[in-house]
């Protein structure tokens, strides 16, 4: 029990301020059969700082994109296998920051499976 704790600790650091969120469209690993559900868990107590993954509210979608700083610009970049062009947040005045990426949990697709028997 102990150690479930610590293990919770370490994903979930500011527990009021930590949700998790399920991912849609989950990516499919290469030759492991994929994913059936992906989660994320989010700080949103934390500020993104240079090249952590957060999720971002734009135009009514949530996506997960790379948070991208420099002493002049702030952008999002799209880390998927065919990247969409980088968002500039000096040009997309709506989108907001839900929270830093904290965890990425997947759940293989077995997993359903025997938890259906």
């Amino acid at each position: 029990y102990y150690e479930a704790l610590k293990f919770l600790n370490l994903l979930i650091a500011n527990p009021a301020a930590s949700y998790w969120l399920r991912v849609e469209g989950a990516r499919r690993a290469a030759g492991s059969g994929g994913f059936a559900d992906e989660f994320v868990i989010l700080d949103k107590s934390l500020a993104p700082v240079h090249q952590d993954i957060v999720v971002v509210a734009l135009d009514g979608e949530r996506l997960i994109r790379r948070y991208c700083k420099t002493a002049h610009q702030v952008w999002l970049e799209d880390m998927g296998p065919a990247p969409a062009p980088r968002l500039s947040l000096g040009q997309v005045g709506s989108a907001v920051v839900l929270g830093v990426v904290r965890a990425w949990i997947y759940v293989p697709q077995a997993a359903f499976r025997n938890a259906k028997a």
